[in-house]
């Protein structure tokens, strides 16, 4: 897998991706449709300044596959690892667990000694790709929605 930097000028090639990650999704399936992908871009902070530095494109020979989404705050002491997903053609070959691998890689050079991230409890293989990187659960929350 190669990672690709993002920069402003690739925002539509990114909400494209993302939008293909989100095909058949295990995150929160409830929620499919509810908002588009420079919706959710934008919440995550995609026109900031600076640009987000540490946002990927994953590639697989000449072709994106999913990306990644790392947000750093360093007021925290940690990385987030925001988003990260892959198209459906690319699941199931064991490439959530490298993504996973790459997100922390990126957190050691930051020189942050914590990653944190939120996944749905009923995302399976979402969960047991952050198992085989190292992670572990700490929390459990519960989110409310009310769709109007």
């Amino acid at each position: 897998l190669l990672f690709e930097p993002y920069t402003p000028e690739k925002y539509e090639r990114l909400c494209q991706i993302v939008e293909q990650t989100y095909e058949a999704t295990r995150d929160c399936p409830g929620l499919d449709g509810v908002r588009d992908a420079a919706e959710v871009l934008e919440g995550y902070g995609a026109f900031g300044e600076p640009p987000p530095q540490h946002w990927l494109f994953v590639r697989h020979g000449d072709r994106d596959v999913g990306c990644l989404l790392i947000g750093d705050h360093p007021e925290h002491e940690n990385c987030e690892l925001t988003y990260m997903g892959l198209t459906c053609s690319a699941r199931g070959n064991g490439w959530g667990s490298l993504i996973a691998r790459h997100a922390q890689w990126v957190t050691r050079r930051l020189g942050r000694p914590r990653l944190v991230l939120a996944v749905d409890a009923a995302n399976g293989p979402a969960r047991r790709a952050y198992r085989r990187a190292g992670f572990r659960g700490f929390d459990r929350r519960q989110v409310y929605i009310l769709i109007l």
